[in-house]
C-alpha cells in the first residue's frame, strides 16, 4: 500500500481506531470567514473567526463519525473518499488515506491549495 497522508494500520475489525489526518485551515478574504478542511475525509468547518471555524470542524467530523458508525458504512465511506481499504482481511482493518500529491491534484480542493492553508496533523477516532 501506498503511504498516505491519514494513515490507520488496525488490528481487529471492530471497536474505536485511531488515525492521523491532515486539516488545513485558512483564512478567505473574499467572503471573509476562516476554515478547518480535512479532505481525506471531505469535512469541512467555518466560521467569522478561527474559534468559531475549529468549532464547526469538530461538529462536522462528530456527526461524520456517528452517521458512518450508526450505519456501519465507514469502511465504505474511506473507500469512496479515496483511502486504500482491504475490506477482505478477516482479522485485521487496513486503511491509508490519500497522499498529499493526490490531494494536491484533486481539482474538487484545487481553490483551497491556492490559499496557502496551515496543514496540522490531526489524530481521530472511527468506530469500524
Amino acid at each position: 500500500m501506498k503511504q498516505g497522508l491519514a494513515d490507520g494500520n488496525l488490528t481487529g475489525l471492530t471497536g474505536a481506531h485511531k488515525f492521523s489526518i491532515p486539516v488545513l485551515s485558512y483564512f478567505d478574504g473574499d467572503d471573509g470567514c476562516f476554515y478547518f478542511v480535512a479532505p481525506s475525509l471531505d469535512i469541512v468547518g467555518a466560521g467569522k473567526t478561527e474559534t468559531e471555524a475549529q468549532t464547526s470542524f469538530e461538529i462536522m467530523f462528530e456527526e461524520f463519525a456517528k452517521y458512518t458508525s450508526n450505519k456501519k458504512t465507514i469502511k465504505n465511506e474511506l473507500f469512496r473518499l479515496g483511502w486504500e481499504v482491504d475490506l477482505l482481511k478477516k482479522k485485521s482493518f487496513v486503511a491509508k488515506g490519500p497522499t498529499i500529491e493526490e490531494l494536491r491534484s484533486n481539482p474538487d480542493w484545487a481553490e483551497i491549495w491556492q490559499k496557502n492553508p496551515r496543514i496540522t496533523n490531526r489524530e481521530i477516532t472511527l468506530a469500524l
